[in-house]
C-alpha cells in the first residue's frame, strides 16, 4: 500500500467509520482485518516506507508462517497431497515416487514456498510418461539446487512407494542423531517447538 494510502486505513482502524463514493455521510462498520505481507515492515518503517502507528494497529495477533525450508517435514504430506491433486485434475492415476527422487525434494529449499512445491509437483506429474516419478522427473533448477543444499540426512524409502509414516519418524530419528539427541537444537532444525518434538517423538516410539 502507498504511503500516501496508509493513513486512509489507519482512520478506518481508529474510528470503525468509512465513507462511501459518492456520500458525504460516514457509516459505521464492523469488520475484522487479516493483513498479510513477505516483507519485513519494521524495515519498511525504517525507510519511512510504511507507518509504524498502522503497523502496531495491524500487529494485534501476529502470526508468523515460516517457509518451507524450515518445515520440511511438511513436505512428504504436501506431496501426496499434490501428486493426488493433479492427478485428479488431468485424470490420470497417482503415480508413485521412487527415493531418490522424493530425497530431491525433501532436500531442496523452495525459495517459492509451497506454490513452487506444487507447480514442480504438477509438472512432473504432466511431463512423465511412466507409473513412477524418478529423479529425471524433477525440473533441472530443482534437483541442481537441492543437491547443493542437502539437510545432511540419511533415511531411505522403500523403492515401490513411499510411507509417510515412515518418512516422517526417520526424519526425526537422524535429526535426533545428528544432534545427539538434544531435543531444542532438533526441534529447531526441524522447525517446530520442542513440545510438538516430543509429542511426535512419543507417536513414533523414539527415545
Amino acid at each position: 500500500m502507498p504511503i500516501a494510502a496508509q493513513p486512509r486505513l489507519l482512520r478506518v482502524l481508529q474510528e470503525q467509520e468509512i465513507t462511501r463514493l459518492g456520500e458525504s455521510t460516514p457509516r459505521k462498520v464492523d469488520v475484522r482485518i487479516i493483513a498479510a505481507t513477505n516483507e519485513n515492515l519494521l524495515e519498511r518503517i525504517k525507510l519511512n516506507e510504511f507507518r509504524e502507528d498502522l503497523y502496531y494497529r495491524l500487529a494485534v495477533i501476529p502470526i508468523r508462517l515460516p517457509p518451507l525450508r524450515e518445515r520440511r517435514e511438511d513436505i512428504p504430506l504436501l506431496v501426496e497431497y499434490f501428486l493426488k491433486k493433479t492427478a485428479e485434475r488431468h485424470k490420470r492415476s497417482v503415480p508413485k515416487i521412487e527415493q531418490a527422487a522424493f530425497r530431491s525434494l525433501v532436500d531442496h529449499d523452495w525459495p517459492g514456498n509451497v506454490r513452487e512445491l506444487e507447480n514442480t509437483i504438477e509438472r512432473m506429474v504432466i511431463l512423465s510418461d511412466g507409473e513412477s516419478l524418478t529423479l529425471a522427473d524433477i525440473p533441472p533448477g530443482v534437483a541442481d539446487r537441492s543437491t547443493a543444499n542437502l539437510v545432511e540426512l540419511s533415511f531411505s524409502l522403500p523403492s515401490e512407494s513411499v510411507n509417510l509414516e515412515f518418512v516422517e519418524r526417520d526424519i526425526r530419528r537422524e535429526a535426533l542423531t545428528r544432534f545427539g539427541g538434544n531435543q531444542s537444537q532438533t526441534a529447531r532444525y526441524l522447525g517446530i517447538t520442542r513440545s510438538a518434538l516430543i509429542y511426535r517423538m512419543q507417536k513414533h516410539g523414539l527415545e
